[in-house]
């Protein structure tokens, strides 16, 4: 494999300052990519992770070269080398695919961060850690988004501007009644949020979500998220019929 270029030094060098992480020079390029982000906690399939290795390589990982970072055994992670052609010929039937996109610079979907994820632990898709570290991952996305604390009438303005409440309440409480009248699929927010092509999607009843959300399960946000995050219970609603 060729050695790494000066820009990619360059971001490994950028990327790691303020750790103890030191390049290899004897070590594949794409072994210290992955060793880099399992220092930092970033985890195959993670968002940081794919923006680190597009930054690198100017293209996405393969869902191959996902599962290659694993560590091994040792606790030191293998060194798949870049296959451009892998890569283009990579099936996407694990992504949400998304009108327009350009497979360079697009952001995985939740779904498949989280899948990724899950596959990197081990954890089953019929497992409670799953269904708990799924709730975890949702929420962490969100307060990504927006400040947790419930106080801050800033965020409940800038929740409102998000999902189309025009014109943006003057208080909290007027911002909370606002909410309240708002059909959205919270995951369709959430992707809407980490990638501008995709398109916010609203609803103008209850019943019009649900259908929405029953013609994919990875639409469904879970309830339990609700009694996390403040803004996150304010737009959450029950589906009906239920499930």
């Amino acid at each position: 494999m060729p050695a790494a270029t000066q820009h990619q030094r360059k971001v490994l060098k950028d990327v790691s300052a303020g750790t103890d992480f030191t390049l290899d020079p004897t070590a594949s390029f794409v072994s210290e990519v992955n060793r880099l982000a399992l220092t930092l906690g970033w985890f195959p399939g993670d968002g940081a992770f794919h923006l680190l290795w597009m930054a690198c390589f100017g293209t996405p990982p393969s869902s191959r070269q996902v599962r290659a970072c694993k560590p091994n055994s040792e606790g030191s992670v293998p060194g798949a080398p870049v296959d451009n052609e892998s890569t283009e010929n990579e099936s996407d039937s694990d992504e949400t695919v998304r009108a327009g996109d350009n497979r360079s610079n697009r952001v995985p979907s939740l779904a498949t961060e989280f899948k990724e994820r899950a596959e990197y632990f081990g954890w089953s898709k019929r497992s409670q850690r799953y269904r708990s570290e799924r709730i975890m991952f949702l929420v962490n996305k969100f307060e990504e988004f927006f400040d947790p604390d419930e106080s801050n009438l800033t965020t409940w303005q800038n929740l409102c501007h998000e999902v189309g409440v025009s014109p943006v309440p003057s208080s909290i409480t007027q911002c909370k009644k606002a909410l309240g009248r708002v059909h959205v699929n919270l995951v369709n927010l959430l992707e809407h949020l980490r990638d501008r092509t995709v398109v916010l999607r609203t609803f103008s009843s209850n019943a019009k979500l649900t259908e929405y959300v029953r013609q994919d399960r990875s639409r469904v946000f879970p309830k339990e998220a609700a009694k996390m995050n403040v803004y996150i219970k304010a737009l959450l609603e029950r589906l009906f019929p239920a499930w």
